[in-house]
């Protein structure tokens, strides 16, 4: 069983941004370049990641041997992808040259980003001189974020710190995308107190980040999946909740076969029933006879009514007699002038002795819909039933 704790065996994990360039970095906007931005720094993850995660300086080392082993380097976008967007349009260019830097607060791993024509261009409009734009005047709200493929397997096989903290490790990168951290919690880009439309997936991604990003899928659909319910209901649109899947019609074949069956088991548990005891006394037998003179009955008054076998076996339970059972069907509207009530010795209530006739009319009007429909008549049937 599953829990919001149980992580899935793999995953993109999106690190937390690192904003602002160091001192050592610059931006050389006639070539297009930001050199020596921080991609990750040793230490543990921001404050509001609730993940027992740390960067140590083994993750570094993956990181650097991930960038630096292909000679194109690393591609690099406007913001990660979020539900609606899958980066094609925020293509900005490539991340080369990693290397470390000593830092007091930490080493960290520095890249060089070099932008492409490309992204003057984009859908989103001109990202390149935005970026460049946010590098040089507004470096506080300029940051960078790398998704890598963990490598679960490794990170399951170290202790945790004294902190309860267990470093990252590499299993692959995908991207180093230039993020605007401020904007994801406190008004920016993104904001989640933005009430555009068109920021509503990447706020809901960023929830989904932040809150499930350990939890596996079956999790996120339930969670999720209960929360939508509730809200339809609260707001007074509960049908989401209340309306039942639609049942396929059975086919006449199969209504009929239904019928046919149903009159085969009554059939069959009346003589079941009716089978005379030599280890019972006289009055067992009495007893036994009467109370299945009542089940009989009582099945075929409901078998005429067409009543379920839920209502039939609560009548049966209850202890009805027949009249009771035809006093309570007939009040309810189950019987009609279709579906005439038995008398007390399973004739009808003219008291005339039942006749092969009537009780294969009784079998017909058991099914009458179905026969209906199939264009055999009553008395087709009971001229068919008297044949044979």
């Amino acid at each position: 069983m599953t829990s919001v704790l149980t992580p899935p065996s793999v995953e993109l994990f999106r690190t937390a941004p690192l904003n602002g360039l160091p001192q050592s970095g610059k931006v050389v906007r006639s070539e297009g370049k930001i050199l020596g931005a921080k991609a990750m720094q040793i230490g543990p993850l921001s404050d509001g990641d609730a993940r027992p995660w740390k960067v140590d300086a083994t993750t570094l080392t993956q990181l650097e041997k991930a960038v630096n082993s292909r000679n194109i380097g690393t591609k690099s976008r406007f913001t990660h992808p979020n539900m609606s967007n899958d980066g094609m349009g925020r293509h900005l260019g490539r991340a080369t040259n990693a290397r470390r830097v000593s830092h007091p607060d930490g080493d960290y791993t520095a890249v060089d980003l070099t932008l492409s024509e490309a992204a003057k261009t984009s859908p989103n409009g001109d990202l390149y001189s935005h970026v460049l734009d946010l590098a040089e005047q507004t470096p506080e709200d300029f940051g960078l974020s790398i998704v890598p493929l963990l490598d679960r397997e490794a990170m399951n096989k170290i202790e945790p710190d004294e902190n309860g903290l267990i470093p990252i490790r590499i299993k692959a990168l995908r991207a180093i995308d230039v993020v605007d951290e401020p904007a994801a919690t406190r008004g920016g880009l993104f904001s989640l107190n933005s009430d555009h439309l068109a920021d509503l997936p990447a706020q809901a991604t960023e929830l989904l980040d932040t809150f499930f990003a350990d939890s596996p899928a079956d999790v996120i659909r339930a969670r999720f999946g209960a929360f939508l319910q509730s809200y339809l209901q609260h707001r007074g649109d509960d049908e989401m909740s209340t309306k039942p899947e639609p049942k396929p019609t059975p086919t006449v074949d199969e209504q009929l076969a239904a019928a046919n069956a149903e009159i085969a088991q009554l059939k069959t548990q009346i003589e079941a029933f009716a089978k005379p005891n030599p280890a019972s006394g006289d009055a067992e037998k009495a007893a036994a006879r009467a109370e299945l003179d009542r089940i009989g009955q009582i099945e075929a008054l409901c078998s005429l009514a067409g009543v379920d076998a839920t209502k039939k076996d609560l009548i049966l339970k209850a202890g009805f007699s027949r009249s009771e059972a035809q006093d309570y069907l007939s009040k309810s509207g189950f019987l009609s002038a279709k579906n005439p009530p038995i008398g007390e010795g399973g004739t009808d209530l003219g008291e005339k002795k039942a006749t092969p006739e009537d009780k294969f009319g009784a079998e017909y009007d058991a099914a009458a819909d179905v026969f209906a429909r199939q264009g055999v008549s009553r008395e087709a049937y009971i001229r068919s039933r008297l044949k044979g």
